[in-house]
This record gives C-alpha cells, structure tokens and sequence, in this order.
C-alpha cells in the first residue's frame, strides 16, 4: 500500500532550515515496517516547495513550502568588487562594495558591529563603512599620501588582508620646484644639466614621465640659448644646456605656459 502521511517537527521537515541543516523525513516511526527516510541539503536561500510522490501522486501534506535561511559567515566567500580594492589616486574618494556571504556563496545579513577595516600604509586611513541593503557595505576611504597600503579588513572575526596602491597625481607646476643650488657656476664652452623632480599637488613625488617640459637659458641681451631635455620616464626631467656665450643668464622652466620656482 502506498504511504498515507509523513511525519516530523518543522525543523525536520524543513519548513525553516539553514542551508547547511539536513531535513530528515520519516513515513513510519519503525523503520523495519517499510518507513522511507528522506534526507536532502539545501545550499540555496530562498522559498520552495518540497513535494513527495508515490506512484506519481503526493502524499499528503505534500507539497510543502521550504524556507532556508543563509549559514554563517564565511570570510572566505565574502564578495568585494570596485576598483577601490586594489587601487585609487590620491585626493580622491575611493569606494568598493562587499557582499557578506556564507560558505555557498548566500548573502548574509550582519551586523555593521563585526565588519570594520583601516588601510596601515604611509598613514592609518580608517575605512568608512555605510550599510545599504541587506549584508551589502559600501566601504570608502580617502588618503593624500601615495604609496603601498595594506587594506585590513575585519570580517565577522576574522581578517582578510589586501594590497592596495595609492597613485600620484597629475603634475602640478605649482607644487614642482627644481634646485638653485644645481645651477653652478660655468665655463664657456662646457656643457651642463641639472634635474626637475614632477610632484602632484599633494607634494607626492611622480614616478612617471609623459610631461611637456620647456625650459629657456636667456642672456640680458635676451638672446636665448637652446636647451636638450630628457624625460627619464620616473618623474625626473634632466635638463642640458651649453654656452659658448660667457655672462650671467636665467634659467625658466614651465609646464603649460606655468614657469616653476626654484628653492
């Protein structure tokens, strides 16, 4: 005869379980007189409906409506996306997302309390973390300083750590200055350079070329000499002149028609 019913608590019947809880579902409290155990996982949060068959037709009560609740946090398995994970410029605001999942991959729902983080770099930068919608953060942080900073991330108890690089800025004419000292006196004849060091606005020195440089040897005659510039592709410019012309004379060095100061 087919069964009638089957029977168990609503946790074992699966009404309200986590998803990593096992359902067990018995027809028949003696095993021996033809019970037929049912066990099964559920690694997907959400509702569904557990239907039982016999012959093609459900047993009653089937079917079933099933609610399984998210596991606990697994750090391993929390999500972060956005650029800001792995790098950002100075001055700006970087933000990335992060998502607290379990160990299937099952948003969870936390506490702002268990989720912190700081970046220990060329200065402490504390990360700033908004909840917006269940188990999403949205986590932003701001530093002036470029350099390598390790992002510590406090998930739920655990740390997760990750390598984050702070880029310089643009060239900023305004905060590049270039060494009086460097320009000794000469001979006629001789051919001389000194050296500019490009910062961003921030006084981060640049570590990349690519700027147009112009630079102007003038006599008070106002005759101009011709001058040989080498980007050196990590910041530095080396500039070269030569004077056949014996006297004293200016040196003027700008970036987009902005002449820069010598210190």
């Amino acid at each position: 005869d087919p069964p009638l019913c089957f029977m168990g608590t609503p946790q074992q019947i699966g009404q309200t379980l986590s998803a990593t809880d096992t359902a067990t579902f018995t027809g028949v409290a003696n095993a021996h007189t033809g019970a037929h155990h049912v066990t099964f996982e559920d690694d997907v949060v959400g509702s569904s409906e557990l239907e039982v068959l016999f012959g093609g037709s459900p047993i009653v009560p089937s079917p079933i409506a099933l609610t399984v609740s998210s596991g606990d946090l697994d750090p391993n398995h929390w999500y972060l996306f956005g650029q800001g994970v792995y790098q950002s410029q100075v001055g700006h605001t970087a933000e990335f997302g992060m998502y607290a999942r379990d160990a299937y991959n099952n948003t969870v729902h936390v506490d702002t309390a268990v989720v912190s983080g700081f970046l220990d770099g060329p200065r402490l930068v504390e990360l700033d973390l908004t909840p917006r919608t269940r188990g999403y953060f949205l986590a932003q942080y701001r530093s002036d300083v470029a350099g390598a900073y390790p992002m510590h991330l406090l998930l739920g108890g655990t740390s997760v750590v990750l390598d984050v690089i702070l880029k310089v800025g643009d060239t900023s004419p305004v905060h590049t200055a270039f060494d009086r000292a460097q320009l000794e006196p000469t001979t006629a004849g001789l051919a001389r350079n000194f050296s500019v060091f490009t910062k961003d606005r921030f006084g981060n020195a640049r570590t990349v070329g690519g700027d147009i440089l112009n630079a102007t040897i003038r006599f008070p005659d106002g005759y101009e000499h011709p001058t040989m510039t080498w980007d050196l592709g990590n910041g530095e410019y080396v500039i070269g002149y030569r004077s056949v012309v014996a006297g004293d004379f200016t040196v003027g060095i700008a970036f987009g028609g902005i002449v820069l100061d010598m210190v």
